[in-house]
């Protein structure tokens, strides 16, 4: 099965500027998809929330550039012929922090699909500028991203997942998991 990453710019909001996106534009989150052969859909639980602290070793709040998290609004699969589509409305809201002087958050955010082997066959990663205008504490917009998977012959769609989550560093992750327990 081969996997194609196709952008779609559905009401697409905010001034993110991403390269491979349109309006920055997301995709993630967790959701049960109806129909036959359709993927599993999921966002990794730690990479669905970013803190970005300036560089150093504090982890203080006032250290904060900004934080961000990724949601699923919506799922949406289409079994064809040749391919199955799964489409997603996410929703990003990047909150600016105390130690942001310049008013850009930039990250990357990734979609990866594996298949009945855990097996990646495709990550693709998608960087996005968020900027802020002086004052502007947060930034919510949404988007769709839609994902074609060509099918090939006897392989069920269905023993396919489609992970999203954001790309940090290790130290980024490991404050991510510490928070969540």
């Amino acid at each position: 099965m081969t996997a194609v990453l196709a952008v779609g710019a559905c009401g697409g909001r905010g001034p993110a500027q991403g390269g491979g996106l349109l309006s920055g534009g997301l995709f993630g989150g967790g959701s049960e998809l109806g129909g036959l052969a359709c993927p599993r859909v999921a966002i990794l639980e730690a990479p669905s929330e970013l803190t970005r602290f300036t560089e150093g070793v504090s982890r203080d709040i006032s250290d904060i550039l900004f934080q961000s998290k990724l949601e699923i609004n919506k799922v949406t699969c289409e079994v064809e012929e040749k391919a199955v589509y799964v489409t997603a409305d996410a929703r990003l809201s990047v909150a600016r922090g105390p130690a942001n002087i310049d008013g850009k958050a930039p990250f990357t955010f990734f979609v990866a699909v594996l298949n009945g082997k855990r097996e990646i066959i495709l990550r693709q990663g998608f960087p996005v500028i968020v900027e802020f205008k002086a004052g502007e504490p947060r930034i919510d917009f949404e988007d769709s991203v839609t994902l074609e998977i060509i099918k090939e012959p006897e392989v069920d769609a269905a023993t396919y997942t489609v992970y999203a989550g954001f790309e940090m560093t290790p130290e980024e992750l490991q404050f991510n998991r510490l928070r969540q327990r």
